[in-house]
């Protein structure tokens, strides 16, 4: 079991280094997501090896570039570029998916950290790696931290308006999150909650979630998250792993 996981987290950081050496010729759900890094821009590169139960494998490359600004309050925003790979028992394909750029304010008050946006989703992926539509998002994150960040509280809210699907309406989306965490030492930060995706038509996905997050200084970090269904509607449950590098600049 554990040499099965292992085989799969190096095969996650592998396939991340690959995406990051060609580049090289940003969901209440991880580690101060309500809060604006220790400088202006932030490189958020991710890489997430999810199957479902009819055996449709995703290995999805994500690389997000954020900027914010000011200190107790602020503006921020985000463009996010996919590569997915995915395998499913009708056959194999890889490309580009949908790119999403995001904007809106931020600010803290008190131990409470707050983040606000709208974005646009644009159908830049192929019927396989993408939805085929333009989706428009109204998302809420939070953050909550004890003084000294000793615990801390992380949720997320997104409203998404989807657009038509080869003429056809699908159900607007809502999503929520939450975990709470905390330290283990100066370095490291554990969590644990929940994710929640449903449909406008009653279709739902009810995700566990754990995270671990290493800060190896105040400009790079670690994390990694793992992800298994514990209930569904209509929607294939799923396991999955991400593997995330944050550089800060």
């Amino acid at each position: 079991m554990f040499s099965g996981l292992t085989q799969k987290i190096e095969r996650l950081f592998l396939a991340g280094a690959l995406v990051l050496v060609c580049a090289g010729s940003a969901k209440g759900d991880d580690f101060y997501k309500g809060m604006r890094g220790p400088t202006n821009w932030q490189l958020d590169f991710k890489v997430t090896d999810s199957i479902n139960e009819k055996g449709t494998e995703t290995l999805s490359n994500n690389l997000m570039l954020k900027y914010w600004d000011g200190d107790r309050h602020g503006k921020w925003g985000f463009i996010s570029v996919p590569y997915k790979f995915v395998d499913s028992p009708a056959g194999s394909d890889s490309g580009l998916g949908d790119i999403s750029v995001g904007f809106g304010p931020r600010g803290t008050i008190g131990n409470f950290h707050w983040m606000l946006y709208g974005s646009q989703t644009f159908p830049t992926g192929k019927r396989t790696t993408g939805t085929e539509r333009h989706d428009t998002k109204i998302t809420g994150l939070a953050t909550y931290l004890t003084d000294g960040k000793k615990f801390e509280i992380d949720g997320a809210f997104e409203y998404n308006s989807t657009g038509k699907t080869n003429g056809r309406t699908t159900p607007d989306e809502f999503y929520a999150g939450l975990i709470f965490g905390g330290k283990i030492d100066d370095r490291v930060r554990v969590a644990s909650g929940f994710t929640d995706l449903i449909k406008e038509n009653g279709d739902y996905l009810l995700n566990w979630r754990v995270a671990g997050r290493y800060a190896r200084s105040r400009e790079t970090a670690y994390e990694l998250v793992i992800d298994r269904s514990i209930g569904s509607r209509n929607i294939p449950k799923a396991t999955s792993i991400t593997a995330q590098y944050r550089r800060n600049f």
